[in-house]
């Protein structure tokens, strides 16, 4: 019939929790935000296609408090800069306006759609949790750490 195979999404070895970097975030309100995670020599591929990147996750916990819960969390490709950058470019080339905000994107000759990128988007909702990662996470700054393992597959 057919098989799964696992993909190598990172260039590493997944078998424990390493430190990864807060390198930015971006707010949509006051309770939901992207954070991009990196760690140095780590790449992320961009584009996915196929069944193979189904249900793709990620545990991640505080580098400072085990009291904080362990919590699972699936990467937002659509949501990586280059994926970003890309929308933005082909709504300028249909000559839509999103929102009426000037996109102020490259014109198509000088875009360069990257297949990898250095950031792992997440984006996660705030709870109400004294001891919950997501009010952990909320309250790191940029360069904070958190403790990333993953990625595993659930189906």
């Amino acid at each position: 019939m057919g098989e799964l195979r696992t993909i190598e999404f990172f260039n590493e070895p997944q078998d424990q929790f390493e430190a990864w970097k807060l390198s930015n975030r971006f707010d949509f309100n006051s309770y939901l935000s992207l954070f991009e995670l990196t760690k140095n020599g780590v790449t992320i591929r961009t584009t996915l296609n196929g069944i193979d990147n189904f249900g793709r996750h990620f545990l991640l916990k505080s580098t400072t408090n085990d009291s904080i819960s362990i919590r699972n969390y699936t990467m937002v490709l659509s949501m990586s800069r280059s994926n970003q950058e890309f929308r933005k470019v082909m709504i300028a080339q249909c000559g839509l306006k999103f929102n009426d905000i000037d996109l102020k994107v490259k014109t198509q000759e000088n875009f360069v759609f990257k297949a990898q990128s250095s950031d792992l988007p997440l984006v996660i909702k705030r709870y109400p949790s004294k001891t919950g990662f997501s009010q952990y996470i909320h309250s790191l700054s940029i360069n904070d750490y958190v403790e990333l393992s993953g990625p595993f597959v659930c189906l």
